[in-house]
């Protein structure tokens, strides 16, 4: 099981870190491999110290299910951990903001909605994808 999150990481990683870079590049200001190390510096190691353990925690949680009850309620999991990090994130930073002003919150964390989303499915999909393989 540790094996496959590792390999989940590294995908989830590499292929997040790709589309976030190329949604930054379609403004025209940004060149890829600037964009694509400062994302690949940021997402990593988010997505390894809270997408790893959500991940395990969803493994947890959905031991007693089986196939499609399994990864639908581990594809909720994952999204939902994926959503409430903005808003995680929103309490550290910015926490009045998110309180007193929702819309201008919102705003401004729009490509970290994008982004967190983006990962969680990602590392769902890669890891319901390697539970298949590595199973064999």
């Amino acid at each position: 099981m540790y094996m496959r999150k590792f390999y989940g990481f590294l995908i989830t990683s590499i292929l997040s870190t790709t589309i976030l870079t190329l949604l930054m590049l379609t403004d025209g200001e940004y060149e890829f491999f600037e964009t694509f190390g400062f994302i690949s510096l940021v997402a990593t190691p988010v997505i390894l110290v809270y997408g790893v353990p959500v991940s395990l925690l969803s493994d947890y949680v959905t031991k007693p299910y089986h196939n499609r009850k399994r990864a639908t309620l581990a594809f909720i999991i994952h999204l939902g951990f994926g959503l409430g990090f903005v808003f995680i994130i929103g309490m550290i930073l910015d926490f009045e903001t998110l309180l007193n002003n929702f819309a201008f919150f919102w705003s401004n964390a729009e490509f970290y909605f994008i982004a967190s989303t983006t990962a969680s499915f990602l590392f769902w999909l890669s890891d319901e994808i390697l539970r298949k393989i590595m199973r064999r």
